[in-house]
């Protein structure tokens, strides 16, 4: 029965009410609490809008010796809240019957004077409220409880208080565009559009973006990651044009932005183009010992409103590293080349010598402000620094009076002829080096490891045979050991002549591999004419995927360092096999049965103990509308015949018509 800590509590009192006999209980225990709340920067706060209920709970324990007699008050906004006192559901713990509240300026106050709350008796008083209808504007107000007790060892009145934010929230959240900016270009297949959302009452809980171009596309709003700060993926992105970036944001009170903020960007996939505006059937004017090399680019080819725009354009002569154009002029007509006056053309002054007669080649690219480079557009052209030639063929210094003399002789102009590439004759010694006709050179020294060259036949339909250089050690996209495959297109001359080479890395159609190490190029061979459309097409080998690329023959460059496995389906084939290695040895069959299609050998090795040699139908490819194939699936391969093998696998090739039967044959070795 003793009082250990002096709170005129005796310590009995003290543990049935579940309080420490140790230390002084000197002041009362008091909760507010709100339903919706939230915890929001470390606070409890409710988030209303106009018309929304909200339930308070007041609960007060006299956890000390003397009795509560003054008033318990409830404070908050009257004419944003709105309380009945009589709904007010109340109790009261050991009996006690707490006061009714009533209505006050203020808020509602309990008048414990009549009814004291007596030590270690506890009330509660759940109240239903509701912000009123009529409030339409944001309000930052509070719940605040006071209770005031008397300090029975200090011997003083003291008050305690409770509060709770109420934030009614009739604002709109504003989200915000951060990246890309208005009107900026963007390119690549995807792009993360990021920004930041507010709202001044609360706090934005969602963001929501949506793209369109005013017509046909349209992404639907898709909800972005984040809130305060966001961020939204565009993927895949579209063709070429400007579009319309349109963003949102919810608060936590369920207020929506109205009014999205909207901004443009552009798409640009579509690399530059240049070329020379002075270039008059290879014909250029020579004054003094230079050349005055004019040149224009364009970035508008993508069809798109509004483009990236130029930032460089750049030129190579005979395969010289690439020189930024950054002179210009502004000619007054006539002037050539004729222009409106006042208008500037890029231009570059190409300095030559007397020994640089002949054929070059001029390549003109444009860089435009996103960085892509667009296709060399080629020009070849002829230095004549020699003055033309003339000589007679009849000239007899004398001759009869009286008589008609008729005058013969011929002129040429030698120095506008290209440089012939002169075979040496094929006999004796011969230096592969020194007695060459035409060098293909490779990019590094390292890139002839593995090197290997193919015959192709007629790829672009000149009516010149092509060639397939691989480079399996080649370094291509910034991957070593990838590999390349460089087309050397056939021509009728203007070849370089030794020593001067043709750069492989410049190949105006060239496949290379994705990933280090894949050494593409290990193996090239020609297809013939799968798709029977009159041009040769292309046999790629890749042990490391399994596959064997076929690609078309076209009358148009494909590009540089393509690679052959994401090639569009009119442009190529991948043929697969699930089981076994596949992709070292392939060959053209011919049409074997008729058809006016190419068909083609694949072998595969590895195919549980044994191997398979897969006579491809090149009708059935070509008219497959996938572009991944598979030869060893049991139904709907594109296939004529299936050859059990050796386990090893054999060699196969087409060898044309042997028996005369208007069918092509071909062979299959036996290693054994």
């Amino acid at each position: 029965q003793g009082d250990y800590d002096g709170d005129h509590l005796l310590d009995s009192q003290e543990m049935r009410a579940g309080l420490s006999p140790n230390s002084p209980n000197t002041a009362p225990w008091m909760e507010l609490s709100n339903q919706p709340s939230v915890i929001h920067n470390g606070a409890r706060v409710s988030v209303l809008k106009a018309g929304d209920p909200l339930t308070a709970t007041l609960y007060l324990n006299n956890t000390t010796a003397a009795s509560i007699v003054q008033p318990l008050t409830l404070d908050y906004a009257t004419s944003v809240l709105v309380v009945t006192p009589a709904d007010a559901q109340q109790s009261g713990s050991d009996g006690y019957t707490p006061p009714e509240p009533s209505a006050t300026s203020s808020g509602l106050s309990w008048n414990l004077s009549i009814n004291p709350l007596y030590s270690l008796e506890a009330m509660t008083s759940t109240l239903p409220m509701h912000v009123s209808p009529d409030v339409t504007t944001s309000q930052v107000t509070s719940l605040k409880a006071t209770a005031v007790y008397s300090d029975v060892i200090a011997g003083e009145m003291k008050t305690i208080t409770e509060t709770i934010a109420v934030l009614v929230d009739m604002d709109e959240p504003t989200a915000l565009i951060s990246s890309p900016a208005s009107g900026a270009p963007i390119n690549g297949t995807a792009y993360t559009i990021g920004g930041t959302a507010s709202d001044p009452t609360s706090w934005p809980t969602k963001v929501e973006v949506r793209v369109t171009d005013g017509s046909s596309y349209n992404t639907g709003w898709q909800e972005a990651n984040g809130a305060g700060a966001w961020g939204w993926t565009w993927t895949p992105l579209p063709n070429d044009g400007v579009y319309t970036i349109e963003t949102r944001a919810t608060d936590y009170a369920g207020n929506v932005q109205s009014t999205p903020t909207s901004q443009t960007v552009i798409v640009d996939n579509t690399a530059p183009a240049a070329g020379l505006v002075n270039f008059n059937g290879g014909v250029l004017k020579l004054t003094g010992n230079q050349v005055t090399l004019y040149v224009s680019g364009d970035d508008t080819i993508s069809g798109a409103a509004q483009v990236a725009g130029l930032q460089v354009i750049q030129i190579s002569i005979d395969g010289r590293p690439w020189t930024n154009v950054s002179s210009s002029e502004v000619f007054s007509p006539p002037h050539p080349p004729v222009l409106p006056a006042g208008r500037s053309r890029p231009y570059y002054k190409w300095t030559v010598n007397n020994s640089a007669y002949g054929s070059h080649t001029i390549d003109v690219r444009a860089v435009d402000a996103l960085g892509q480079v667009g296709d060399a557009t080629s020009f070849d052209v002829i230095i004549d620094t020699l003055a033309p030639t003339d000589i007679w063929s009849n000239y007899e210094p004398y001759q009869s009076g009286g008589q008609a003399i008729a005058l013969l002789g011929h002129a040429d102009d030698e120095g506008n002829v290209p440089l012939p590439a002169r075979p040496q004759a094929l006999e004796n010694t011969l230096d592969a080096v020194i007695s060459s006709t035409v060098r293909l050179m490779p990019e590094a020294y390292t890139d002839t490891v593995g090197m290997n060259v193919a015959w192709l036949g007629d790829i672009n339909g000149d009516a010149r045979a092509d060639l397939a250089v691989g480079m399996p050690s080649a370094t291509a996209n910034g991957y070593a050991a990838s590999g390349r495959i460089s087309v050397i297109y056939g021509q009728p001359g203007g070849w370089p002549v030794p020593p001067d080479t043709v750069a492989l890395a410049n190949a105006t159609n060239s496949f290379a591999g994705s990933y280090a190490g894949q050494q593409l190029g290990q193996y090239v061979a020609s297809a013939g004419d799968v798709n029977g459309d009159g041009l040769s097409d292309i046999l790629i080998g890749d042990p490391a995927k399994k596959s064997t690329y076929l690609v078309f023959g076209s009358t148009n460059t494909l590009g540089m360092n393509k690679n052959p496995a994401s090639l569009p389906s009119v442009q190529g084939k991948t043929l697969t096999v699930g089981t076994g290695l596949a992709g070292t040895w392939q060959s053209a069959a011919g049409d074997v049965n008729g058809d006016g299609y190419g068909d083609l050998l694949i072998g595969v090795t590895g195919v549980g103990g044994s191997g398979r040699l897969y006579l491809v139908s090149g009708k059935l490819v070509s008219n497959s509308a996938g572009t991944v194939l598979k030869l060893d699936v049991p139904t709907g391969a594109p296939l004529l015949e299936t050859f059990m093998l050796d386990a090893n696998g054999a060699v196969a090739t087409g060898v044309g018509d042997l028996n005369n039967d208007q069918y092509n044959d071909f062979v299959v070795a036996d290693p054994n």
